[in-house]
């Protein structure tokens, strides 16, 4: 789907460039024309420019429309890029040309990517913080990870909303010798003692019938702890928010292949 959007919007991009060369040209033609007209013939004796000279151009909205296109085009141009952008973010997210083989990556490339891609779901309820060591390399499928981010930063923008206030997600990455770690903590509403421990159960969802499938939390178990033989935990407390605890192996392809092959 990305390189389909990117292949009309390279169409786009380049003929709006072009339209801004042709209109330059066209504005320069008619301020030529301009010049080259014989003072008699447009102005009067009094220095007064004739008035239908004056009449075409306001009839036609000229000085409006010679200042307005350019800021159009502006925005134009803005928007194939931001378009372009989502869809650079939508490639990296998902990482296609991998084909959903294992490799090496960074969990902060991933970090960092996912929150390019949720940025609009995050900024209007709450704040960002990041405390993420530096080259924490796993080898698992990046898709699935970024899938797993993206389900606890959603969730977590939502569970802040419904504060009806404006709060915080952080996030946190770390590793010892045989871990790299990634918490994720909002200041959401929080989850009850008393189902806290069900979020991970297929279709158990704590939203309001019809806001979710109750599907997100139980697939990202099942990509952490059976694809990639890692380990997520929850905790929380209601009016303070909840925190999610995920552990991934390293990066070590020979101590961790067989958790990839079912072993």
């Amino acid at each position: 789907m990305a390189h389909e959007i990117n292949n009309p919007l390279g169409y786009i991009s380049s003929n709006i460039n072009r339209l801004e060369e042709y209109l330059n040209d066209l504005f320069a033609y008619v301020e030529e024309l301009e010049k080259q007209i014989t003072q008699s013939e447009i102005v009067d004796t009094d220095g007064v420019i004739n008035p239908s000279l004056e009449a075409l151009k306001a009839k036609f909205d000229y000085a409006f429309i010679k200042q307005d296109l350019p800021e159009l085009l502006k925005d134009c141009v803005e928007g194939s890029v931001r378009v372009q952008g989502i869809v650079e973010n939508l490639k990296s997210f998902s990482r296609m040309d991998d084909a959903g083989k294992i490799i090496e990556f960074d969990i902060n490339d991933a970090v960092n990517s996912t929150l390019k891609l949720v940025h609009n779901e995050l900024k209007y309820n709450c704040d960002v913080e990041l405390d993420l060591q530096s080259s924490l390399k796993i080898l698992g499928h990046y898709g699935q990870v970024n899938q797993v981010i993206s389900n606890l930063l959603v969730n977590a923008s939502h569970a802040i909303k419904d504060t009806g206030k404006h709060g915080t997600v952080s996030i946190k990455t770390w590793s010892d010798d045989h871990n790299v770690y990634l918490v994720v903590k909002d200041t959401g509403k929080g989850i009850p003692e008393e189902i806290v421990d069900r979020v991970f159960e297929p279709f158990f969802t704590t939203k309001d019938v019809g806001k979710g499938t109750g599907l997100g939390l139980n697939i990202s178990y099942d990509i952490i702890v059976n694809n990639h033989g890692g380990e997520i935990s929850v905790e929380s407390e209601v009016g303070k928010g909840t925190s999610f605890f995920i552990s991934l192996p390293d990066c070590n392809p020979g101590t961790h292949q067989e958790e990839f092959d079912g072993g």
